[in-house]
Parts: structure tokens; sequence; C-alpha cells
């Protein structure tokens, strides 16, 4: 009996150190992508587009606001470095929450609101201030947390719509 004991005792000590071990691999991962999202918002605010392009994997898709495709990190950077010298060179973005889901060790979904200032028409006139939400998809590859996958969808609020979740993400 007191075999049985100890091995019941060693299997449950050896799984809350695995849990303990796994929960902090989770957290320095979940740490990591909040860090490639605040690179996002600080290569958007300085209009540094190679900065920007070197968050995505080679064989990135990036959805951008209005359903355009963009693949991988050249065109995800040249098509955001035409509209940075136009209608967002001005553009002010910021990060809002974070909803991280692992759905591997190496693969997390991610929503992602944010709002931006201070992008304008293409005629020129400023915009009014607006919210946004990413749907990401993040890899690690070679230790390195990367988006390979990025919906970006503009949120619209519809006055006086019975709809739940008709008012801004949080």
């Amino acid at each position: 009996m007191r075999t049985l004991t100890r091995l019941t005792l060693a299997a449950a000590l050896s799984a809350c150190i695995f849990t303990l071990h796994a929960r902090a691999a989770q957290t320095d991962d979940e740490q990591a992508i909040r860090q490639v999202e605040a690179r996002w918002q600080d290569a958007w605010n300085h209009h540094d587009m190679d900065a920007l392009a070197s968050l995505f994997t080679e064989d990135a898709a990036f959805i951008q606001v209005n359903g355009r495709r963009w693949d991988g990190p050249a065109e995800i950077r040249r098509n955001h470095a035409l509209v940075h010298a136009m209608m967002f060179k001005d553009s002010v973005w910021t990060n809002r929450d974070i909803d991280i889901r692992f759905l591997a060790s190496d693969v997390a979904l991610i929503h992602q609101t944010w709002s931006m200032v201070g992008d304008k028409n293409p005629d020129g006139t400023l915009r009014p201030p607006r919210d946004g939400i990413f749907t990401q998809v993040f890899v690690k590859r070679e230790g390195k947390w990367l988006i390979t996958a990025s919906q970006n969808t503009n949120i619209m609020v519809v006055p006086g719509s019975p709809v739940a979740g008709s008012a801004p993400a949080k």
C-alpha cells in the first residue's frame, strides 16, 4: 500500500511540475506575442514599413479592412508603404485589448482591438477616429512568434441595431 501511495504522490507531483512549466512557457509566449503587437503599433506610428513587414512569415496573407489580400512580407510592405505615403502618413495607431488563444504550442489565434486617429480620405479630408479588430494567426518558427494570417476589420456601429455586439469591441 505504501508503494502505491508513493507512486500516486510522485505522479501528482510530476503533473503539478509539468503544469507549472507549461503555464510558464505559455506566459512567455503570450508576452512574446504581445511584444509583436507592440512592434506593429510602433512600426505603424513611425511609418516604418520594413519593421512592419518583418512581423510576418514569408507565406503570410494579410486581408486589409477593404477586403484586399496581400501575400507575403514584400507585398504587405509595398502596399502599406503606398497608403502610409498618403492617407496614413499622419495617423496614430493604438493597440487596445488582446485575446490570445493557443491552438497548439506553436500556433495562436489572436483578436487584437485597435483604434486610429489622423488618417485621411483619398481627397485629403480628415476621417473621424475609428476602431477595428485584427483576427490573426501567429506561428512560432525557430523560437520566434510571427504573423502568418491577418484579417483587419473596421468596427462599425449600427445605431439602433438589436444585435448584441453592435457597439465597439472592448
